[in-house]
């Protein structure tokens, strides 16, 4: 490092233009950060969602689930399986190893589910699964509401949608998919009445046929009319639904056009009801309580969020301007909005942080050009760092902007020391170039060493694993860029400018003894007296700084909410709830939304509800299920938004049958305000009890809502029971064949209108409506099979309770029970939840684990305890190849608890939980603290090699190092107090880690000044009494024969 500086304060001209090249280099590279609102993550995630409409769950279970199970079981590195299977729905949740090439794992997973065998779906041929990797990137970063000014239709509103603005959307660059979610199309159905169908001996393939055979444009060949061929062809077109219903339908089963001959005259209104309906194929939505259609703009994976935000805005206007009259075209989420906040608040705070950072200097130092020097290295570093993130190809996101900003208080303290340390020589009166290498030099090594401490500390993240450690990495990265920057920093530019702007008028002569210094030295030399007692009462601070945790009740989460004004709404129903009765339940949900509204708290909504999207599909992996409805609420400005979710949520409890429940809950965070316990047991009945009494239990934490769980007591269904014996047409394949055509609707094609409109023809029988299950099951047996014998007559139909959600985990029965937190401290009363459970006496056979984000946490936060210790352990490495010591790295490390006790007491006074970002402060800090002591006994050494005695040289060496000590803690300090007081939006992250940093610096600062020497220098008497012994020598303990010494006689 020394030969280092030598080489650029020899070529000082030249290394001012390579600074200011790499200057400009640095600012280039911002421009080209993509810009994200988090890191790019590769989730080991795979969905695989099936629709098989009209199945049961059972069946959903055996014919869907379990095939798509067995072949993702196949797949190499697989974690873990999770399938639900509803009624029409399947879908299986498979987790992979972190680092796995989940790209190549979906190549293999769709080659072996073409060899899987599935049921047919309405089409005839087998259902399709839809296979889904989930991302960050795979989620809408757009969501624009369409609602109507003139009392428009879903209909109308969706049309234009989808000609107008789906297109107008695509268009755009880097614009990857655009969905339009709630269109309706027209469609026409028609209901037939088994009784009049049975009566007239039809079935409904008879129908079919007979639509097929007149919506024809048909070929009949040609003929030749004096000389010229002319061809014949036969067409019809219907004018209007009438002409459909006045069809003669006959029975086609005989042969021949005709079939066999009728009795008597039959049209198509004699046997069923023919009409023109709106059909909600990708779902319904709603905006605001009325009809309303969803646009979801996805982006690219390469596609920069904000540029293809402010692309979307554009056109978003356009739209606006041109249909002002007829539309409202409202965006509702933005998610660069959040990245555009983030980038804006740290790059304040990060501003504010270094302002502050720079006056500490100044009020130290009271030199304007000294400053000016130290200050040079915040914006170099932060400029190298920027240049090394593009050449990495990580985004600037909020963990990279937060770890920049939290460098941004560390990156001045080589640039203190060694400038100190300058100034301290010059100030002595050494020749200036003398004093800037002297003075380089013999801190080269100390600050060499702090900031390898410093960076190691994150090597272990990878021990981490999982999300935390992928999710924190580009903090990770950004600190250690611009930390190994601000060491470069240090050594080169530091010393040149050094030469260039410190004189000996500048900086005068160094006094004597200062004031920093006449105040430490006494406590150091009454420390060094009272060893034990100073090292009992730093062990005191300990023990109770760790007491206070429990006290004062720190909050335990995993991560902080964002400062989105957004609420989730989730309308949950019993699983096989129909439609109809979801909308219902939706509809008074809005009712209590509309009141906030008019209240001015909520400025807008979206309504959700069913519907088979790639975003639906993805919220159904998290939880969701198809008998639900999602609202997306957006809150003015000021609103409280933890506390709207409480007050709402306790609105609309009443509204809810039994198994149904709201969830009300910040959106777009991190935070995991939920708890779920996944339940296995040796028998279906053994799982439902015990999910039953957890409820139960469960349900009396006051600190938990919306106790729910996914195993019912099941739900009624019909069951048609063929006997062969009455018929041969008593067929389980016929009969169940004929039944899904008229229950789920058969396809009789498109039917084309002589106005030029087509629409999809399907015929079904109709739900029974407001009748009874009894009444519906009347009208079954009345159906016709094959136009020969009633279902009744053939066949046993009743009715029979089963299961309307099965939940499978790694290939075995299981249930979930889930809960929303609703305070911050979501560690805590996962915990009081969990001896609840501990408590009960469950079926015997059940076993239950804590899943989902509680399971992330736990293995978050041991994986994070595993990573400090093996940080600790590298420090130690790195310090004992420095010192060549094995006993004064030990003595340093003592500094680490004394971080804790600030730590600690900042979280108990500001009441800010102890959570991910807290953690990961704390592991900072134990490359942040070491280094002051690092400086301190580097210059210990140095005076014991220069025959000072061992007393003498503590006292020297603390005298000595108080200042750039002391400069170097409260600068950091005062850089990180703007992130740690949380203003901005941005600093959701920040803010906790702050915190953390800057309690534990400034209670190790000052007691390492004590501390270190104390642990130190009884090392040292360990070792000579050893040595002693060994070598039959007296064993004294040296302090015992030093005098008091006054100030003066180890003054410098």
């Amino acid at each position: 490092m020394t030969s280092l500086t030598k080489w650029v304060l020899q070529r000082r001209a030249a290394t001012i233009l390579i600074s200011l090249i790499v200057i400009l280099f640095g600012v280039f590279s911002v421009t080209q950060l993509k810009s994200e609102l988090l890191p790019s993550i590769d989730f080991p995630y795979i969905t695989i969602s099936t629709i098989y409409p009209g199945a049961s769950s059972d069946d959903v279970t055996n014919q869907v689930s379990l095939p798509v199970e067995n072949a993702v079981a196949q797949l190499p590195r697989l974690k873990s399986i999770r399938s639900t299977s509803q009624e029409s729905f399947s879908l299986v949740f498979a987790e992979f190893e972190f680092g796995t090439d989940m790209k190549n794992v979906e190549q293999q997973l769709n080659s072996k589910l073409r060899n899987v065998s599935l049921p047919n779906g309405l089409s005839g041929t087998p259902v399709q699964p839809t296979v889904s990797n989930f991302s960050f990137g795979s989620q809408p970063i757009i969501w624009v509401t369409v609602e109507g000014k003139q009392g428009q239709s879903s209909l109308e509103l969706g049309k234009w949608a989808r000609e107008v603005a789906k297109p107008a959307f695509s268009k755009l660059p880097d614009v990857g998919n655009v969905e339009v979610v709630g269109d309706s199309v027209q469609m026409l159905t028609i209901s037939f009445r088994p009784q009049d169908l049975a009566t007239r001996g039809l079935t409904i393939n008879d129908v079919s046929n007979v639509l097929k055979g007149a919506n024809l444009s048909f070929p009949a060949g040609t003929t030749d009319i004096a000389g010229q061929s002319v061809p014949v062809r036969t067409a019809f077109t219907f004018s209007s639904p009438d002409d459909i219903s006045n069809l003669i339908i006959v029975p086609t089963s005989g042969g021949g056009f005709g079939g066999a001959a009728q009795t008597q005259l039959t049209r198509l209104k004699d046997i069923a009801d023919v009409k023109v309906v709106e059909s909600n194929v990708s779902g319904i939505s709603r905006a605001n309580g009325k009809p309303g259609v969803l646009v979801q703009v996805f982006k690219t994976q390469t596609g920069n969020t904000v540029t293809v935000s402010d692309g979307v805005l554009k056109k978003n206007q356009e739209l606006n301007n041109q249909y002002s009259n007829d539309l409202n075209v409202d965006v509702i989420y933005d998610q660069a909005l959040q990245v555009r906040k983030s980038v804006e608040g740290l790059l304040k705070e990060g501003g504010l942080g270094a302002l502050f950072a720079v006056l500490v200097i100044f009020i130290f130092l009271r030199n304007v050009r000294s400053t000016l020097v130290t200050a040079i290295s915040i914006p170099t570093s932060v400029v190298v760092a920027f240049i090394l993130l593009w050449t990495q190809n990580i985004t600037l996101n909020i963990m990279t902007l937060g770890g920049l900003a939290i460098a941004v208080g560390r990156v001045v303290d080589d640039a203190i020391v060694v400038l100190e340390n300058i100034y301290r020589h010059v100030q002595n009166g050494e020749p200036v170039v003398i004093a800037v290498r002297k003075g380089t030099r013999e801190v080269a090594g100390a600050i060499t060493s702090s900031t390898i401490t410093t960076v190691a500390v994150f090597l272990p993240l990878g021990f981490v694993g999982g999300i935390t450690g992928q999710f924190f990495l580009p903090f990770a990265l950004t600190v250690s860029f611009a930390l190994m920057a601000s060491l470069l920093v240090s050594i080169t530019i530091v010393p040149v400018f050094a030469s260039f702007f410190i004189t000996h008028k500048s900086v005068g002569k160094e006094r004597h003894d200062t004031l920093l210094q006449r105040t430490y030295t006494p406590g150091l030399k009454w420390s060094l007296k009272h060893r034990w007692l100073t090292l009992l009462l730093c062990f005191i601070l300990f023990v109770g700084s760790i007491a206070s945790v429990g006290i004062f009740k720190i909050p335990f989460a995993f991560l902080p909410e964002s400062g989105d004004k957004l609420l989730n709404v989730v309308v949950n129903t019993a699983p096989g709830t129909d439609t109809a009765t979801v909308v219902a339940v939706t509809d008074k949900v809005e009712k209590v939304l509309d009141e906030y509204k008019q209240q001015g708290t909520v400025t807008l909504y979206q309504t959700t509800i069913a519907g088979d999207t790639s975003f639906s599909r993805s919220q159904r992996a998290f939880g969701g299920n198809v008998g639900s409805a999602n609202i997306l609420v957006r809150l003015e400005s000021s609103a409280k938004t933890n506390d709207v979710a409480t007050e709402m949520r306790e609105k609309m409890k009443p509204i809810f049958p039994p198994g149904g429940s709201v969830s009300v809950a910040p959106q777009g965070g991190f935070s995991s305000n939920s708890l779920s316990l996944v339940v296995q047991g040796p028998n279906p009945q053994a799982v439902r009890d015990a999910t039953r009494q957890i409820v139960n239990e469960l349900s009396t934490v006051d600190k938990l809502a919306n106790v729910k769980s996914d195993v019912t007591n099941g739900t009624p269904q019909i069951v048609v029971t063929p006997d062969p014996t009455k018929s041969p047409l008593a067929n389980t394949a016929l009969i169940g064949s004929q039944l899904r055509n008229l229950l789920q609707g058969q396809s009789a094609g498109t039917i084309k209108f002589s106005n030029g409109q087509q629409l999809d023809a399907i015929l079904l029988l109709p739900p029974p409506g407001a009748g009874n299950l009894d009444e519906y099951i009347n009208s079954l047996k009345q159906i016709s099979i094959a136009g020969a014998v009633k279902l009744g007559d053939v066949a046993k139909v009743e009715r029979v309770d089963g299961a309307n959600s099965t939940t499978r985990i790694n290939q075995s029965l299981a249930g979930t029970v889930s809960a929303d937190i609703t305070v911050e401290d979501t560690g805590g009363v996962t915990r009081v939840a969990l001896d609840k459970v501990k408590a009960l006496a469950l079926p015997a056979g059940v076993t239950y684990s804590l899943s989902g984000a509680g399971q992330q946490q736990q293995e978050a936060f041991i994986g994070l305890g595993v990573a400090m210790l093996a940080a600790i352990a590298l420090v130690y490495i790195v310090m004992v190849i420095t010192f060549g010591s094995l006993i004064a790295p030990l003595a340093i490390l003592f500094s680490l608890p004394l971080a804790l006790i600030g730590a600690l007491g900042a979280l108990v006074i500001t009441q800010r939980a102890l959570g991910l970002p807290a953690l990961i402060g704390m592991l900072m800090l134990i490359g942040i603290v070491v280094t002051n002591a690092i400086v301190l006994v580097d210059l210990y050494n140095q005076l014991i090699k220069e025959g000072y005695k061992r007393y003498d040289a503590l006292v020297q060496a603390g005298r000595t190092r108080v200042r750039p000590i002391i400069m170097t803690a409260i600068a950091t300090i005062f850089a990180l107090t703007p992130l740690a007081l949380g203003f901005s939006e941005g600093s959701i992250i920040a803010a906790e880690l702050g915190t953390v940093v800057i309690g534990g610096l400034f209670s190790s600062t000052f007691l390492t000044l004590v501390v270190v020497p104390v642990v130190l220098s009884l090392f040292e008497d360990w070792k000579e009494w050893f040595g002693n012994k060994f070598n039959q020598g007296s064993g004294k303990n040296v302090l015992d024969t030093i005098p008091v010494e006054k100030p003066e006689e180890v003054a410098a």
